[in-house]
């Protein structure tokens, strides 16, 4: 789509109003801003009336949703959404919130594809969410090394990989032969390390020379060849008491070197390379004869999976620091439950409240003037000293709470006001993947352990159309409900449900029809009749034995028709073999998000997945929680509450007119197959 011919002013709902555009002169690119900058345009089904134009009431009156010619303005819906879907993002970089043109490529077109991939992702991990069944037995034996999912998934990113036969059995994992990646993908879910893991590998970088193939951890990256060779460095802060410090700005750029891409690290337990904790005997790694594993210095060695907090210590041993009593073990942590505890000297683990950030953008210094000759003056004006260039900040792409995270509150309103559009579509700003303000500092609440500054990126911009081709591994469903002012009680009525969609895919044949959690939300800016209708779009991350098809290379090929086929005859054999255990499809599928839009046509994550605790939902009615928690019940008495009819798509009895008239699917919208069901 060609950019338009000036930046819009114009306002959602507010067609005719004064735009607030002056408060983005010192902002950089946001799309997280910039998507409810897009001006509403006009309703294409009522040319003379303003978007949001409620549903007309039928002829002798009567419910204006639930009427015979009702399909008429849901297929208006759907034909608005199928064409922002397709239409992409471009519209919004050209608003004040998206700055196109005023910084320089390829980093700006990088910083952007970056933005649009992983704008509102889910918070988890990858290789925890596909869970891939019986993973380790398909790789080969012996090994030098083993092989995890994590890696697996960063590779189908890369431009190159190592494959997992060579992976496992080269001697040298950075000389092993690579092979050209086909059919680039990425999760839907990310956690810190998985989000600047991937920002690294979006530099061109391939993950097994530069990263060992696993990525970077929240903590000290030291040791990674990334910031070790080709220009590549890691600049360690130290401090004897390592008391809390932030990273700062204007120092990493201007005499460190930063530059986007670099990934800053915390550590509750600062930038030590051991320390000790007390740990209960099930928290230590035991042989198959129950005996504790001891490590080469004589400390017991803890579980991979388990974060023992750290206990009040004592300074006389080393490694040691003061701390809190753990609640974990009570007020005496050498008797809980008669569990003996131990002394553990734990190094290179990544605690609880460890982070990891990384820099997407760097703002343009501002450049000293010269001061000009005096007119009709032979000699030169004295010399002036020049004025100081103002302190350097950066930009962060972050997983975290922003406002938390920066030395600066927003200065934008980040209120769901309708005389403003300024409003994120992350509304829920304690959680999400996005772009930050400007930001002079970074904390996390913990020690600043250092920054890794990657080599400069030789194929930016062929990276940057890389990752044009590359699908989010995920299924998506639509569902269009009737909007009420009063709160919904937790089994509505049925006529509240107007259209749900067949699920999916989150990308189409083509190697460019990719939709992002970013498309699903430009896609909803502004629908028809958005005062009296709610449009939802859910996405799904794939688990088990459907993850394992759908991440597969040649997986761009297949139809979601295809997979559900294959999924429901390996669920057959399997349920056969374990009558008492059976699988159903709906335990292939995690929900990742619920993506709609407010009372004025902005849109916003409604609500979002976060594995691993905290709130990161807005409100949303009582009934949606049934199309995403564990995806057992539809709507009460509008479905069968059947699993193995997941895939059927439901229209409103009372949409449907006399003639049959009925909703009109556009082809995007047609998952499965045509001809053929799963």
């Amino acid at each position: 789509m060609a950019p338009p011919p000036q930046k819009t002013t114009v306002a959602a709902g507010k067609q005719n109003q004064l735009s607030d555009a002056a408060l983005f002169i010192d902002k950089p690119p946001r799309l997280i801003v910039a998507i409810n900058r897009v001006p509403g345009g006009i309703n294409r089904t009522l040319p003379n009336e303003t978007p949001g134009a409620s549903v007309p009431a039928p002829e002798g009156g009567g419910d204006p949703i639930l009427q015979a010619c009702g399909a008429n303005f849901v297929n208006a819906i759907l034909e608005w959404v199928d064409l922002m879907l397709r239409q992409g993002l471009t519209e919004a970089w050209w608003t004040e919130a998206g700055k196109a043109g005023e910084f320089p490529d390829p980093e700006e077109s990088w910083a952007r594809k970056v933005a649009e991939l992983f704008t509102g992702c889910a918070y988890g991990g990858p290789d925890g969410i596909a869970n891939f069944p019986d993973w380790y037995k398909s790789l080969p034996k012996p090994a030098v090394r083993p092989m995890v999912p994590i890696s697996y998934i960063y590779q189908r990113f890369q431009m190159k990989y190592v494959p997992p036969a060579d992976f496992c059995t080269a001697k040298v994992l950075e000389e092993a032969p690579l092979s050209e990646n086909t059919d680039p993908a990425y999760s839907l879910f990310v956690a810190c390390q998985h989000l600047a893991s991937y920002v690294l590998l979006s530099r061109g970088f391939i993950g097994e020379q530069t990263m060992y193939g696993i990525g970077v951890t929240a903590g000290s990256n030291e040791q990674l060849p990334i910031f070790q060779k080709n220009g590549g460095q890691w600049i360690s802060y130290k401090h004897p008491t390592h008391g809390e410090m932030p990273l700062d700005a204007n120092y990493a750029i201007t005499t460190v070197g930063l530059i986007p891409g670099s990934v800053y690290c915390y550590d509750p337990y600062g930038a030590v390379n051991s320390f000790i904790v007390r740990a209960r005997r099930s928290d230590l790694q035991q042989d198959e004869d129950g005996m504790l594993i001891f490590d080469k210095g004589g400390d017991p060695m803890l579980k991979r999976e388990r974060n023992v907090p750290i206990q009040q210590a004592s300074a006389e041993k080393p490694g040691r620091r003061d701390g809190p009593l753990s609640k974990q073990y009570g007020e005496d942590p050498e008797d809980v439950d008669n569990e003996p505890t131990f002394d553990v000297r734990v190094t290179k683990i990544q605690a609880t409240g460890s982070h990891i950030g990384a820099v997407l953008r760097l703002d343009n210094p501002r450049m000293s003037e010269k001061p000009p000759t005096p007119e009709g003056s032979e000699e030169a004006a004295p010399p002036k000293a020049p004025l100081p260039d103002p302190p350097r900040r950066l930009q962060a792409f972050e997983s975290a709470a922003i406002n938390w995270v920066l030395d600066r509150t927003e200065s934008v309103p980040w209120q769901d006001d309708p005389t403003k559009v300024t409003v994120p579509v992350m509304l829920n700003y304690n959680a999400g993947m996005f772009e930050a303000d400007w930001g002079t500092k970074v904390y996390r609440g913990n020690h600043y352990v250092g920054v890794g500054i990657p080599p400069v990126a030789s194929n930016l911009e062929a990276m940057t159309a890389f990752m044009g081709k590359a699908r989010p591994v995920g299924i998506a469903r639509m569902v269009i409900l009737r909007k009420r002012k009063e709160t919904y009680p937790i089994w509505p009525n049925k006529s509240d449900l107007l259209f749900l969609s067949r699920p999916m895919l989150t990308w189409g044949s083509d190697p460019h029809e990719n939709y992002s959690p970013s498309r699903y939300l430009m896609s909803l800016r502004n629908t028809p009749y958005y005062r009296d209708i709610q449009v939802y779009w859910f996405l799904y991350a794939p688990q088990g034995k459907l993850a394992e098809s759908m991440w597969a290379e040649e997986a761009r090929s297949k139809s979601l028709g295809t997979f559900l086929r294959e999924l429901k005859a390996t669920l057959s054999e399997y349920n056969r073999a374990h009558p008492k255990n059976p699988q159903s499809l709906i335990s292939q599928l995690t929900c990742a998000s619920a993506i709609t839009h407010d009372d004025h046509g902005l849109v916003k994550v409604g609500w979002r997945a976060n594995i691993g605790g905290g709130g990161a939902s807005d409100t949303l009615p009582g009934v949606l929680p049934y199309f995403f928690v564990q995806l057992k019940h539809y709507l009460a008495g509008a479905l069968e509450k059947t699993q193995g009819e997941w895939e059927a798509q439901y229209v409103n009895p009372a949409l449907v007119g006399p003639d049959g008239d009925s909703i009109q699917l556009p082809e995007m919208l047609s998952p499965l197959e045509e001809g053929a069901e799963a």
